[in-house]
């Protein structure tokens, strides 16, 4: 007596089943075919920085080593004027920004940050994020003002460098 080997039987068995329980659709005029399309754009978080002036790096020149309110070079605070840093939001999505140092700051030096041009409205900041909510909710193609300020208290001579960083995550 032969063997059946049923490896054969069951996929061309699958394929009649599935086309007797698949409905059978015509289209025409009347009953056009329609399937979704999805149109997928990767997230863009890039932003721009544009410092004042020609600068390069935010140098802060006191006039002595107990200043207060200095500004870095080229920043005007007074009227909204120039800010140190303008953001520009050149991804596809909102975004939220934050500022910080990436080392702590020398102990006799206070530095503030703001949205405007108002020392009374700055926020000291170091290490932690120092996060505003004007900063936040940035529109894609929107700005967003960085003023800064230092406060010197029996300050040390010489420069003394630190690494300082804008941050950004979508909104």
């Amino acid at each position: 007596m032969k063997q059946i080997n049923l490896k054969h039987l069951v996929i061309p068995l699958l394929m009649v089943l599935m086309i007797m329980v698949s409905p059978a659709i015509a289209y025409d005029a009347d009953t056009p075919y329609t399937v979704t399309m999805n149109l997928i754009i990767p997230s863009d978080t890039s932003f721009t920085v544009a410092l004042a002036g020609a600068e390069t790096t935010i140098d802060f020149n006191p006039a002595t080593k107990d200043t207060t309110e200095v500004e870095p070079d080229s920043q005007v605070a007074s009227g909204n004027t120039t800010p140190i840093a303008v953001i520009t939001n050149s991804g596809n999505l909102n975004q939220s920004f934050s500022i910080n140092l990436t080392a702590a700051k020398p102990s006799w030096v206070v530095l503030k940050g703001s949205s405007n041009g108002t020392y009374a409205d700055s926020v000291s900041y170091d290490t932690a994020l120092l996060e505003l909510a004007a900063w936040n909710t940035t529109v894609p193609a929107g700005t967003k003002d960085i003023y800064l300020w230092a406060d010197f208290t029996d300050a040390l001579s010489g420069t003394t460098e630190r690494t300082f960083q804008i941050n950004s995550a979508a909104s």
